[in-house]
């Protein structure tokens, strides 16, 4: 472990701050594609943030584990919680609804920047870019923003009704740096899926791979990067799915970072080809957050 580097340090560099007291919008039931689970959408309202979400709430009764489902970036801002959903996108990316029918309460966020979160004008990678940089003046970063908004979701779904045990987090490339970075800072997360999220700058660097803009933390590499990140999550446990030919986050330096994490925190799933999630992923997901 990279001497220093303590969830504290991490969110000061990150510029989480604190997650707002968040209440509810009023609720409003959503067509589901499976019989056996209720599907409901509602806004999380902040101090800092409006946070549109979807909630996968199982028709029978309760108490149940409980998720936080992020979902990728992929470049296409018109997404967003709806891919874990099921509902639109990538049915390889659907790890919400596949960990709904395992018997979880699962929260969709959209980060700020995509589906429901678009501004009407700008849309897409100049906005992202205008929060980021915005984000970074004001002294954080919009990592740090959207990890921040991420742990306002699993506030509340803590004070839920019928949620038994610690919320895990769940995502693939953006939204798994978001659930890596979460459960770091957070000492009340204790079990994450991370998937295609985690390499090097360096290997990043050589190999010309430009990533979404709030995956550069400043001072982050000086504290010794995403590999010290990984080192600092002793008492976690978390499965890491990485792609050995993944084009966005290169193997030599995701390597680089599950070999440092602590001994008995990840268990690592290794497969062949590119970035994209594969049709094993979903259930790879729910399977491995409901101990099967």
């Amino acid at each position: 472990m990279t001497a220093g580097l303590t969830p504290a340090r991490l969110a000061a560099l990150i510029g989480v701050g604190q997650p707002g007291v968040a209440s509810a919008t009023e609720w409003r039931s959503e067509a589901s594609p499976d019989p056996g689970l209720g599907l409901w959408s509602a806004v999380l309202v902040t101090p800092g943030s409006a946070i549109p979400f979807l909630l996968y709430r199982p028709l029978s009764p309760g108490p149940w584990p409980a998720a936080v489902a992020i979902h990728q970036h992929n470049d296409e801002y018109h997404l967003g919680k709806s891919e874990p959903a099921g509902l639109h996108g990538d049915s390889h990316a659907a790890y919400g609804l596949a960990l709904a029918r395992r018997g979880f309460i699962v929260a969709m966020p959209d980060l700020d920047g995509f589906e429901d979160r678009q501004p009407p004008t700008d849309a897409g990678l100049r906005y992202e870019l205008f929060q980021a940089m915005n984000a970074l003046v004001e002294g954080g970063t919009l990592h740090g923003r959207h990890v921040r908004d991420v742990l306002s979701v699993v506030d509340y779904l803590e004070k839920f009704e019928d949620v038994t045990g610690p919320v895990a987090v769940a995502g693939h490339s953006l939204g798994g740096q978001i659930a890596l970075l979460s459960l770091a800072v957070d000492e009340r997360l204790k079990h994450a899926v991370i998937s295609c999220g985690v390499t090097t700058y360096g290997a990043a660097r050589e190999a010309g791979i430009l990533h979404n803009p709030g995956w550069y933390i400043p001072g982050l590499e000086d504290a010794g990067g995403y590999a010290a990140v990984a080192a600092s999550l002793r008492g976690k446990r978390l499965l890491v799915l990485a792609a050995e030919g993944d084009e966005h986050f290169p193997a030599a330096g995701a390597a680089k970072v599950i070999a440092s994490f602590p001994d008995g925190v990840a268990t690592v799933r290794w497969r062949p080809g590119a970035h994209a999630p594969d049709s094993f992923m979903p259930e790879a997901v729910a399977q491995w957050l409901a101990g099967e």
